[in-house]
């Protein structure tokens, strides 16, 4: 998603490619990109910066993990972290990078928008489909994406952007509560056969390959 204001506007977790910059620059005349941001370091949140960066040249791309554009040799695109504060200002209106210990991955962010009274989970949510769990893989793990799921839930957002979710499903603050029960839940598996009861249930939900990767590192 993209959040606009009259002037600016900031892509959220996009996995980049050439169509949706496109897409992007076509949906937005005249707005400028400001920032690129990455939410953590899975590959798919990042390694496209530099084919948005083609069509928005002045975007800065915030990220922590690669500093002096490590990734992508031939087409280096220097990244910046966050203040220690974590605001970024688009057009005098303040988006907020929260840091996290863990979710689907270590050393996570999300994003939160008070103006709009909005969070941009990125992969701290799935909406209807199984959580990828490979890496949150012990229970102190899963306690700590429980207790990101508290943090958020504290801001009281109307809005709950997924990382991961049906495209016809409503980005709401449901997440929350559907969330707690998906971890909870795992957190009582204990062997094989609970875990493919409680895939058989939950058998409408996408991502199915995600379950089994989990299964096996749970």
């Amino acid at each position: 998603m993209d959040l606009h204001q009259p002037c600016s506007l900031t892509p959220q977790y996009p996995p980049v490619t050439p169509k949706l910059s496109s897409w992007i620059k076509e949906t937005t005349p005249g707005k400028e990109l400001k920032y690129i941001d990455t939410p953590h370091a899975q590959g798919y949140h990042y390694l496209g910066n530099p084919v948005m960066r083609k069509q928005f040249p002045g975007a800065i791309s915030w990220e922590g993990w690669f500093p002096n554009g490590l990734i992508l040799v031939e087409s280096r695109v220097i990244h910046q972290s966050l203040p220690a504060h974590g605001e970024l200002s688009i057009d005098n209106s303040s988006l907020f990078g929260i840091d996290v210990v863990h979710f689907d991955t270590n050393a996570s962010s999300f994003r939160h928008a008070p103006y709009l009274n909005i969070v941009i989970a990125g992969d701290i949510f799935y909406g209807n489909c199984f959580q990828f769990l490979a890496e949150a893989k012990t229970a102190e793990k899963r306690k700590n994406w429980l207790g990101t799921l508290d943090q958020i839930a504290v801001l009281g957002p109307a809005i709950v952007v997924p990382g991961h979710k049906r495209a016809s499903q409503v980005d709401g603050p449901y997440l929350i509560e559907s969330n707690f029960a998906s971890e909870e839940e795992t957190n009582r598996l204990r062997d094989l056969e609970q875990i493919e009861e409680a895939m058989t249930k939950r058998s409408h939900r996408g991502g199915i390959g995600m379950s089994w990767t989990a299964a096996k590192a749970v």
